[in-house]
């Protein structure tokens, strides 16, 4: 008789244990997918910054190809002796009016 008195008890012992295991694997699936959330958005941001690094990347090489061809140029001008224009050599042709007389 003692017997049947334990195994009841054991049982509830199993299903407490079984409840609180339960409650916990649902409580880990939640807070995974709230840390999903949370790296996505986190994610988002960095591949946002990443585009605009990248573009900013972009801008600073045009730049330093444009210094280099500049320097470049000048390099050229010096080895081949030549000389900037005078200001009454410089002839200034306006397009706008050319275009409009056609």
């Amino acid at each position: 008789m003692s017997n049947d008195k334990k195994k009841p008890v054991k049982n509830i012992r199993e299903i407490i244990l079984l409840t609180i295991l339960g409650l916990a694997l649902i409580f880990f699936c939640k807070y995974q997918q709230s840390m999903l959330l949370l790296l996505g958005n986190d994610n988002t941001k960095l591949e946002e910054e990443e585009k605009k690094l990248e573009l900013e990347n972009s801008e600073l090489m045009g730049k330093i190809n444009s210094i280099i061809a500049q320097h470049k140029l000048d390099k050229l001008a010096k080895d081949k002796n030549f000389s900037s224009p005078k200001d009454n050599q410089i002839i200034n042709i306006d397009m706008q009016n050319y275009e409009e007389q056609k």
